[in-house]
């Protein structure tokens, strides 16, 4: 799946691939995580989509003209495949971060309270592409080799609003009205996640970003560690 997703002509691309001049990753080893708080919190709130899918599945997130099915969802890859449950949108999705957050992120998962500003919230972020989640991996002043971490995740998207431009004070996902802020509808269902296709101006991304803002609707399943090349 890393080197299925990974896109050498977009590695170093964007604001997020500053510094960066590598063209591949070689993945040195990949390890499983068993946190079973962790993994029972996200069991019980997938449970809750399953129960909700049950009376009408949801759309495809990438359901809107135009999009694409969600890239790891389109490899073939059963082994990993048969973990997930399609009709709630669920998708293994990966997460760059930083050596000195591994730690964190394994013992309690990863908190989008903490995340202060970007495009689309203050959410937590995954992406479809490895390529995308190692721009995260350093400092984008202190660029290195290696060894640098991502995860993959389990990630519920449920009901994923589609964002064609950016809004950087969203804290929770749109209503169905696609209110952006302080919803006046009452008793309004709200979307579950984000997916942002494009910045302000109507430009395309390089990546899709995906976007949640629900307490358990991840799971940290994979460590990968890999050099750059």
């Amino acid at each position: 799946m890393v080197q299925q997703t990974w896109d050498p002509i977009k590695a170093g691309l964007g604001a997020d691939a500053k510094s960066l001049s590598h063209t591949t990753i070689d993945v040195t080893s990949v390890e499983q995580i068993e946190n079973p708080n962790l993994y029972l919190a996200y069991e019980h709130r997938k449970n809750e989509f399953c129960t909700r899918a049950a009376k009408g599945s949801f759309e495809k997130v990438t359901s809107d003209p135009g999009e694409t099915d969600v890239v790891t969802s389109t490899l073939g890859i059963s082994e990993l495949d048969k973990l997930l449950i399609p009709e709630i949108n669920e998708h293994f999705l990966f997460h760059g971060v930083q050596q000195q957050f591994i730690d964190a992120i394994q013992g309690q998962g990863i908190d989008f309270r903490l995340n202060t500003r970007a495009m689309f919230g203050k959410g937590a972020y995954f992406a479809e592409s490895s390529t995308k989640a190692d721009q995260y991996a350093d400092d984008k002043d202190h660029r290195t080799q290696g060894p640098h971490s991502m995860f993959l995740c389990k990630v519920i998207l449920g009901r994923s609003h589609i964002a064609k431009k950016p809004n950087k004070d969203l804290f929770r996902p749109p209503c169905y009205h696609h209110c952006q802020g302080s919803c006046s509808h009452g008793t309004s269902e709200f979307f579950d996640s984000v997916m942002g296709t494009h910045r302000d101006g109507g430009q395309r991304l390089l990546f899709r970003e995906f976007v949640i803002f629900g307490q358990n609707q991840l799971y940290p399943a994979f460590l990968i560690t890999y050099n750059r090349k």
